[in-house]
């Protein structure tokens, strides 16, 4: 399964998983950027790929988790992780670098991503391929990615949103998780 993109703005798919309601949906064969985006029209991908636009928010997400790259219609490469302080400064650096306002999310936008009709992952895998949802530090438990929401009832804490099973929840400052950037339309 996976979403390729080849010149100009032509999305091919293989295989795309669509859930609603009644259940899984597989389509197979190959699509256009047109169906992929009837099958789900909240989402579309940037001609490169690397961005998808959610219709339902104005929000501009990287398709990839941090330390991944876009290649070949899937995030590649090993995620990074880090402390909540150093993923506020790598979204700053990437904003510089890219000359766009990347950010860490609030916990409403990371939130908004959660797919609650999907487990592992609680996300759209056509269009956010490959994101983390195993703890690598503790096996069964869930991968939480930052966001920019401090608790207000614990200096320490900050809201993440955890992609395995969807579910929010707090994490030490100092821990380390991956994040996932985004950045507003206009």
């Amino acid at each position: 399964m996976g979403v390729t993109i080849l010149g100009g703005n032509m999305v091919v798919a293989k295989a795309v998983r669509c859930l609603g309601r009644s259940g899984v949906v597989v389509v197979s064969g190959l699509l256009t950027a047109l169906q992929v985006f009837a099958v789900n029209p909240r989402f579309v991908p940037s001609v490169t790929g690397e961005e998808v636009v959610d219709n339902k928010t104005g929000l501009i997400w990287r398709r990839c988790s941090e330390g991944q790259k876009w290649v070949d219609g899937a995030c590649v490469g090993v995620v990074s992780r880090y402390d909540w302080g150093d993923a506020l400064v790598h979204a700053e650096n990437e904003a510089v670098s890219a000359g766009v306002r990347w950010r860490v999310p609030n916990v409403k936008e990371l939130e908004s991503l959660v797919d609650r009709s999907m487990t592992m992952p609680a996300i759209d895998g056509v269009f956010f391929p490959d994101t983390p949802f195993d703890n690598p530090v503790y096996p069964g438990y869930g991968e939480s990615s930052w966001t920019s929401t401090l608790d207000e009832s614990n200096q320490f804490g900050v809201w993440c949103v955890d992609f395995k099973m969807g579910y929010t929840g707090l994490a030490a400052r100092s821990s380390s998780q991956p994040v996932r950037l985004v950045r507003s339309v206009r």
